[in-house]
């Protein structure tokens, strides 16, 4: 999980937060936001971030078991295990439920999206950027690497 990024928010690069939040940074620490709302912001933020990454990783489990047990029924319906109509019921009900995680699995991501949005945010107004400027970091792809 933790190589996917679900584990904690992604770090902001030091040079990067060193610019922008100028005489507030120690070149011995981990980069930190100046003051202490913004820092509980962030933590807050991260602890919401690191929540839904055990989320999105329980559903990922869900749907792999979801998925094996779609192969299985597939299986059990060649034999003559059950009626053609248990079959039928017993693989509606698999693939509603595999289509639930799924929709589960979008929202979380999307979620997890929005918070590494909501990070970059507080770090993009300690810059004195224009609009432009500003929209381009926000819209950048996300990565499990970095902020940025």
């Amino acid at each position: 999980m933790r190589e996917h990024g679900y584990q904690r928010m992604p770090p902001v690069e030091e040079t990067l937060a060193s610019y922008l939040s100028v005489g507030k940074a120690s070149s011995l620490k981990t980069p930190s936001l100046p003051s202490i709302p913004l820092q509980v912001t962030s933590r807050l933020n991260g602890r919401a971030y690191a929540a839904a990454g055990q989320a999105v990783g329980a559903l990922h489990t869900m749907a792999v078991l979801q998925a094996y047990q779609a192969d299985l029924l597939k299986d059990l319906d060649k034999g003559q295990g059950l009626s053609p109509d248990e079959v039928a019921e017993l693989r509606r009900t698999t693939d509603l439920a595999l289509r639930a995680t799924k929709q589960a699995a979008t929202a979380m991501g999307r979620s997890m999206g929005a918070m590494v949005v909501t990070e970059r945010h507080l770090w993009v107004n300690l810059a004195d950027l224009g609009k432009k400027e500003r929209g381009f970091l926000l819209d950048a792809p996300v990565s499990p690497s970095e902020l940025f």
